[in-house]
């Protein structure tokens, strides 16, 4: 029994000792000094006239003024030119700001509706809809929303007021209750957050 268990603790000891030995190899060190990082940042510029592009309010003298609406009215496009000059792709989505709550907005926060369309769709047929108070409330998705880096699109806005509202029992036509109203110093506000591409689990 003792020449068997003697071998058999043998080949156990060099075993240990073949794992538990430390080899001596050579090796050596660089290094990289001075490293700067630095974050980008999100950029998103509007322009009036596709050359002028800035963070801030459109230039002076280039607001859009939508006047003389009445039921059945579309208003002319009004162009407006967004550029993303950031360091990654940005979706855009547009908000209805700065707007003086009151009767004349009660009575056109349903009725007016404001369009949305890159020029590239010359039939509207993306154009994305929506009424004062969605604007206001929930914001609208631009139409093509993904701006690139460097990528510019110029876009249409449009002001209609349809001849009726809602539907089936509760359409009701529009007439003299938006007569002379108005609403003065509205901003949209156009944000750009960072595109994420959904990763399929």
């Amino acid at each position: 029994m003792k020449k068997v268990i003697f071998p058999i603790v043998s080949i156990f000891a060099v075993v240990a000792l073949v794992t538990g030995t430390a080899y001596a190899l050579f090796s050596d060190d660089v290094q990289v000094n001075g490293v700067y990082l630095a974050t980008g940042e999100a950029n998103l510029k509007i322009s009036k006239n596709g050359v002028n592009f800035t963070n801030g309010p459109l230039e002076s003298g280039s607001d859009f003024n939508f006047t003389d609406l009445y039921p059945g009215y579309t208003s002319p496009a009004q162009h407006f030119w967004l550029r993303n000059d950031g360091v990654v792709d940005l979706d855009v989505e547009g908000m209805l700001d700065n707007v003086t709550l009151g009767e004349d907005w009660d009575a056109l926060k349903d009725v007016v509706i404001v369009g949305v369309s890159p020029t590239d769709n010359p039939d509207n047929s993306n154009a994305v809809w929506g009424t004062l108070r969605e604007w206001k409330n929930d914001g609208v998705v631009l139409p093509s929303n993904q701006l690139d880096v460097d990528e510019v699109t110029d876009y249409r806005m449009f002001v209609r007021v349809p001849l009726t509202i809602g539907e089936g029992d509760d359409e009701e036509e529009i007439g003299n209750e938006i007569a002379d109203k108005s609403l003065t110093g509205m901003s949209f506000v156009f944000t750009g957050t960072q595109h994420v591409e959904e990763v399929p689990v």
